[in-house]
C-alpha cells in the first residue's frame, strides 16, 4: 500500500494513474473495478466530474452512470471480485488499505483534473494584468490608477477571472492562476 500512495505523485498523466492503480489492484487479484467522482453543487445538484471503468465492469458501470444514483460530493470505488479471483476474500482486513489508495489517488486525480482545467482557461490580458497585480500585493484603487481604468472595472475584471478559474475569491484566482491548487479545490 505504502508503495503505491508513494508512487503516484510521480505519474506523469492520468492514464499513468490510472495504469498504476489497475496494476496495483492487479496484483491484489481484482481485475474489475470503476471510479466514480461527484462533485454537489448547491445549485444544481450532483455533477459527474470523473468517471473509469475496467473493460469488464464498463457495461454495468454504465448503467450505474445512467441511473443517476449519486447524491452528494463523493469518490465511488468498486471492486467486483469475478469468477476464479480472490482479492477480495477476506476483504474486512484489506479495507483500509484499499480506503488509504483511493484517497491518495483522488488527491492525484483532482490534481490532474484541475491541470487540465486550468490550462483551458483563457484570460483576458486586462484579467492578467489584475490579478498579477494583486499578486504584487497591489490594492484596488492603485491598479485602477496603474491601469488607467475605474475601481469597478479592476473588480469586474477580478470577477471574471474568479468565475473563470472556478474559485470565489481573488485570492484563490491568483493561487490557480499561478498553478498552485488550494486544498479545498
Amino acid at each position: 500500500m505504502f508503495e503505491i500512495c508513494h508512487r503516484m505523485p510521480l505519474a506523469s498523466s492520468l492514464n499513468g494513474l490510472n495504469l498504476m492503480l489497475v496494476n496495483y489492484f492487479v496484483q491484489h487479484g481484482i481485475g474489475s473495478f470503476a471510479i466514480t467522482y461527484y462533485s454537489q453543487h448547491t445549485k444544481t445538484g450532483s455533477k459527474l466530474i470523473y468517471e473509469w471503468a475496467s473493460p469488464d465492469l464498463r457495461p454495468w458501470h454504465q448503467h450505474y452512470l445512467d441511473e443517476h444514483y449519486a447524491e452528494g460530493d463523493f469518490l465511488v470505488l468498486v471492486l467486483h471480485q469475478r469468477i476464479n479471483e480472490t482479492g477480495l476474500l477476506e476483504w474486512e482486513q484489506k479495507q483500509y488499505q484499499w480506503i488509504a489508495i483511493t484517497q491518495c489517488y483522488f488527491h492525484y486525480l483532482r490534481k490532474f483534473l484541475l491541470d487540465g482545467a486550468i490550462k483551458s482557461v483563457r484570460l483576458t490580458r486586462r484579467e492578467q494584468q489584475c490579478l498579477m497585480l494583486t499578486a504584487r500585493g497591489v490594492r484596488v484603487d492603485s491598479i485602477s490608477t496603474t491601469l488607467g481604468i475605474s475601481q469597478r472595472t479592476v473588480n469586474f475584471h477580478l470577477q471574471n477571472a474568479n468565475k473563470k478559474l472556478g474559485v470565489n475569491n481573488k485570492y484563490l484566482a491568483i493561487m490557480r492562476w499561478k498553478g498552485i491548487a488550494p486544498a479545498s479545490v
